[in-house]
């Protein structure tokens, strides 16, 4: 009789426990957004701007400051920031190009303030700038496999000039355009770029 007053406790128990459980979990509504869903992130204030200081992988080195100006088209007033050059590689022998990567750092505002600013993560918004190979066409290598031995001294002036030309500096120009996104909530994840 024990075992049996037991076994029915026992089942009472369980039956009150899976009640309270489907009635909690039958007392949320579909219909109502689910509070614990995360909710869509703000985009990031980008703005337009340009370089104001000229950049060469010739003359730039690592840790050089250049200027920038913002000029956003919500009707706030422009803006100067102060970037950092963070790479640069000279250009070559053997075509090497230059290369210049550069970081913003802030916009001084009016009242005197600085505002975080950074290029804007896309293809659009280049970090880094390239010069480039200046290779003879590859059309002029392949004459090497022609038959005739002025093909053959053809193709051996080519790949000697491969060799020993050095490849263009990167040069960014003063007015190139940059995308910028203001504050740190880009890189806290608090606002997406679109």
């Amino acid at each position: 009789m024990r075992a049996f007053h037991r076994f029915n406790t026992t089942v009472t128990a369980l039956a009150v426990f899976t009640a309270i459980s489907a009635g909690g979990a039958s007392a949320a509504d579909p219909t109502q957004p689910d509070s614990s869903a995360p909710s869509a992130t703000p985009s990031c204030r980008v703005v337009d701007a340009s370089l104001a200081t000229p950049l060469s992988s010739k003359s730039a080195r690592g840790g050089d400051v250049f200027h920038f100006t913002a000029a956003p088209s919500d009707g706030q007033p422009s803006a100067d920031g102060l970037g950092v050059v963070n790479f640069v590689r000279g250009a070559g022998r053997g075509g090497r190009p230059g290369q210049i990567g550069v970081e913003l750092r802030y916009l001084t505002l009016p009242d005197g303030s600085h505002l975080p600013a950074m290029i804007a993560p896309e293809s659009r918004g280049p970090a880094m700038y390239n010069g480039e190979t200046r290779n003879a066409p590859f059309f002029l290598s392949a004459f090497g496999f022609a038959k005739g031995t002025g093909f053959h001294v053809a193709s051996g002036v080519v790949g000697v000039y491969n060799f020993l030309h050095s490849g263009s500096q990167a040069v960014v120009p003063a007015g190139t355009r940059l995308r910028v996104v203001l504050g740190d909530d880009y890189v806290s994840g608090a606002c997406t770029i679109t």
